[in-house]
């Protein structure tokens, strides 16, 4: 059974591969440049030597088995590339280059000379309008194949096929068919859709009708080393999801737990640590714990999964469909599906950019929902909520709650009550699980959607519901999905509002018990300068008290309503009053336990 590659890259059967972005500095302004985004948003550096090799000592330690080498563009840092790979070499760590530097022949016999296990290129289809171009970019890979030949050094392809040179795919593939019959070295070509995260040109991607042509005519090839990737209705069974398996560093030796994950345009979402400035046992604490998380999240979906449950691959399929749904820039509706299971149709981020609010569309005696609209979706979403086995921090009290908050807030700000309230009874509708991120929240949204249809509420007004809970929860916006309309923001302050003050503090730690935390925790941080810790993405944090240094401390920051901002106030200043008077009350212990390793006498 063929068990196929995702996101590009072989993972070492034990161990880790090691994606390091050297260096964001690039001249060659490629549309389709996978860092393009990232690069435009972050500084052009690259760290000094000494750095350099203190990140290459610390590789076994992170159980690094293969590495490569990745820009930006590595031309540019032709003597940085030295001191790693001399290195390497010593350690005995096998690498690999990615560059763009065709036209270049002596830095390409300068990398030859470096030794590499294998060196990645770029070489797509033909665009018509640079027929002259593409033919000497062909003469440039035959002249690298021809050096790599020589010294026993493997050459990977990658192809982007997208709308501007999709029509010449045929003629493409009798191209790479002749490189590989004529060409051992070349041991891969990986022919893509563009992934959306890291580009910066939108709208790219070619319909699925003409990704179904690029299927059939790979397949008509029948040739192993061509292989399809992110075509995600026509995908085998996939390896397991890669985050945690292969590990990112970028320029400024900051930590990710998959190159797909360090080219959000949040950096710090999936930021795991730095290799310069962190302890190492904490950024390997945390990559282990990421990838186990990850691991368990897929098996417990495959397992609630009624397709996979009756599929004869489902044991040898790794769920890295996971990882399609990643690069397809899709990093709140993650979930799993193949050629049995279509992927849904549902696009929050279309929605987001063609939905205007506007006012004028709910005459003055729709501002409100009556009383019957109300307790008939009140009754619905209370009913529902007792089968789909929430924990008690996100049960109907807490649906209650938002809902009081959000209509306060409405009211105060002049948002439209009917739309604020609606999106408030659903926005917690579906219970999270632990694949991935804010999935309920969309879940969420599907099933307002579909129960207000059913009772025939305006279209208009249905998805500006859909809109409001798709962007309320706490890491919406740190995927890009940002509270805009008024309903919106009333709607994500009242959810976040409920997670700190009083009811915060009872509410964490009812979660924390749900989700089987062995420790309620210890204060180990400075509460008047406290840390940001790194919050668990797909699972509980470790205890309690972890959850208030990696998330709860921080939620008054993100209040977008002038009142969300004053409420927040007052209970996060709650929230550092507990702190203290825990702190306080747990320094015995703490020191009895640390010293005796028992507590029994207190």
């Amino acid at each position: 059974m063929n068990i196929r590659e995702c996101c590009f890259k072989t993972v070492p059967e034990s161990g880790r591969k090691l994606v390091w972005e050297v260096t964001y500095q690039c001249s060659y302004s490629c549309d389709y440049c996978f860092q393009a985004q990232k690069r435009s948003h972050s500084p052009i550096r690259i760290l000094g030597e000494s750095d350099l090799l203190k990140i290459c000592k610390l590789l076994p330690l992170f159980n690094i088995e293969d590495v490569l080498i990745t820009g930006g563009e590595i031309l540019f840092i032709e003597e940085s590339l030295s001191v790693i790979c001399r290195e390497l070499v010593e350690m005995q760590l096998p690498f690999s280059f990615s560059t763009a530097s065709l036209f270049n022949e002596r830095f390409l016999q300068k990398l030859a000379s470096l030794s590499p296990r294998a060196i990645n290129i770029s070489f797509d289809p033909c665009i018509i309008t640079r027929e002259n171009h593409h033919k000497k970019e062909y003469e440039a890979v035959k002249i690298l194949l021809d050096l790599a030949q020589s010294r026993d050094i493997q050459v990977k392809i990658t192809g982007v096929v997208h709308k501007s040179n999709i029509s010449s795919y045929a003629d493409y593939l009798d191209e790479i068919n002749e490189l590989i019959v004529n060409y051992s070295c070349l041991t891969a070509v990986y022919i893509t859709n563009p992934y959306d995260i890291g580009y910066i040109k939108k709208d790219i991607q070619t319909s699925k009708a003409k990704q179904a042509v690029v299927v059939a005519q790979t397949a008509s090839i029948e040739n192993e080393r061509i292989k399809l990737i992110n075509f995600p209705l026509h995908n085998n069974c996939l390896q397991k999801c890669p985050a945690g398996r292969i590990v990112n560093i970028d320029p400024a030796g900051n930590v990710y737990p998959c190159h797909l994950l360090a080219n959000l345009s949040n950096d710090d979402f999936f930021k795991i640590g730095n290799m310069i400035h962190d302890k190492v046992e904490n950024i390997i604490d945390r990559l282990n714990d990421f990838t186990k998380q990850i691991d368990d999240a897929i098996l417990e979906c495959k397992d609630n999964t009624i397709k996979c449950g009756t599929c004869r691959k489902k044991s040898i399929c790794g769920g890295g469909c996971i990882a399609e749904g990643m690069s397809a820039g899709n990093m709140v509706e993650l979930r799993l599906f193949c050629k049995k299971i279509p992927y849904p149709n549902k696009n929050i981020h279309r929605i987001a950019s063609t939905f205007t609010y506007n006012m004028t569309l709910f005459s003055s005696h729709l501002h409100d929902l009556t009383q019957k609209e109300e307790l008939e979706i009140k009754n619905y979403v209370q009913n529902n909520l007792s089968k789909k086995q929430h924990d008690l921090a996100h049960s109907f009290d807490h649906t209650l709650a938002v809902v009081g908050t959000a209509r306060d807030i409405a009211k105060l700000t002049g948002a439209n009550l009917r739309v604020a309230t609606v999106s408030a009874y659903f926005h917690d509708y579906s219970p999270r699980r632990k694949l991935l991120y804010e999935s309920h929240a969309t879940e969420s949204a599907e099933q307002a959607t579909s129960f207000l249809r059913s009772h025939g509420y305006d279209e208009q007004e249905i998805e500006q519901v859909y809109d409001c809970i798709a962007r309320c929860t706490y890491g919406a916006a740190d995927v890009g999905l940002i509270p805009e309309t008024p309903e919106a923001k009333c709607v994500h302050d009242a959810d976040l509002l409920d997670a700190i003050g009083a009811r915060g503090v009872a509410r964490v730690f009812a979660f924390g018990s749900a989700h089987k935390c062995e420790t309620l925790g210890i204060v180990e941080w400075d509460i008047d300068n406290p840390p940001k810790e790194v919050m668990s993405l797909v699972g509980p944090d470790p205890s309690p008290i972890y959850h208030f240094f990696s998330k709860l401390l921080w939620v008054k920051d993100r209040m977008v309503t002038e009142v969300g901002k004053q409420m927040a106030k007052k209970r996060h200043e709650f929230l550092i009053d507990f702190l203290r008077n825990y702190q306080e009350e747990t320094v015995l212990w703490s020191n009895l336990h640390k010293d005796n390793d028992s507590y029994c006498d207190l």
